[in-house]
């Protein structure tokens, strides 16, 4: 049954651009929308570089597949089923949003990057941007002050707003979850990274891509794990499928 010890003697390794490390694919955790959940350990954003893949089916409301809990941060569809990102303590429902150009809820995979400022000591101060499949979407200055929120320590939650609320579940599947805390990436390098279409190997350093070094948590989302423990491959907060089975590491990944 899949997840039971993956080793990957075998999956998807689509050819690479140009200078950057092809990436042996070939899990990735389905969402059901009702109650599936993986929460992992505990960080403090204040400045960074999120970067995960979705494939999402059409969306009519509330799905959110990822946030800082609680109250600190989400991306996902709203009420109206508009894809946005909202910072600092808005709740769902209230609170300052920002709006990608399309939903992107159509069944094909995605990739979505998302930056944050936080402190009021660094000179990118109060920025969010957002980028879909290497192209640059949002690009706001939020006008609440970030310090009073982004600095507190936080869970990260894929699959709902909150482990705790447990609500707006996501339906659909995620992969390759990444973080550069205090780092932002270039626009080259996100363009690098999406690969036109297939994830790379963010733990090698390659074409416009050189922030390796920098790269804190990584999530294969399946590869290479053993439910219901999905590992850290750089850091320390291994997450856990909670109200998920193993047959959830699905063989459906982002690949051309």
């Amino acid at each position: 049954m899949l997840g039971l010890g993956n080793t990957l003697s075998g999956g998807i390794v689509p050819a690479a651009a140009a200078g950057v490390t092809a990436l042996t694919n070939t899990y990735s955790l389905n969402f059901d929308g009702v109650d599936d959940i993986f929460y992992s350990g505990t960080l403090t954003p204040d400045l960074g570089t999120w970067s995960f893949w979705f494939k999402s089916p059409p969306k009519s409301g509330w799905a959110v597949p990822f946030s800082f809990d609680t109250n600190v941060s989400f991306l996902g569809w709203e009420a109206s089923g508009d894809l946005c990102i909202t910072w600092t303590g808005a709740r769902p429902g209230s609170g300052s949003y920002h709006y990608f150009n399309a939903n992107y809820d159509d069944d094909a995979w995605h990739q979505i990057v998302f930056q944050f400022s936080g402190g009021a000591a660094t000179s990118w101060n109060n920025r969010i941007r957002g980028y879909i499949d290497g192209s640059l979407e949002i690009d706001e200055t939020e006008i609440r002050d970030y310090s009073a929120y982004g600095i507190k320590p936080t869970e990260i939650c894929i699959g709902a707003y909150s482990p705790y609320t447990d609500n707006l579940h996501f339906e659909g599947n995620i992969d390759e979850l990444a973080f550069w805390d205090d780092h932002i990436l270039t626009a080259e390098e996100i363009t690098t990274i999406y690969n036109s279409g297939t994830p790379i190997d963010l733990q090698q350093d390659g074409g416009d891509y050189s922030s390796s070094a920098n790269l804190t948590h990584y999530f294969r989302m399946g590869d290479g794990d053993t439910y219901p423990t999905i590992q850290d491959q750089v850091g320390s907060l291994d997450g856990t499928m909670t109200n998920m089975v193993s047959g959830d590491i699905e063989e459906d990944v982002p690949t051309t």
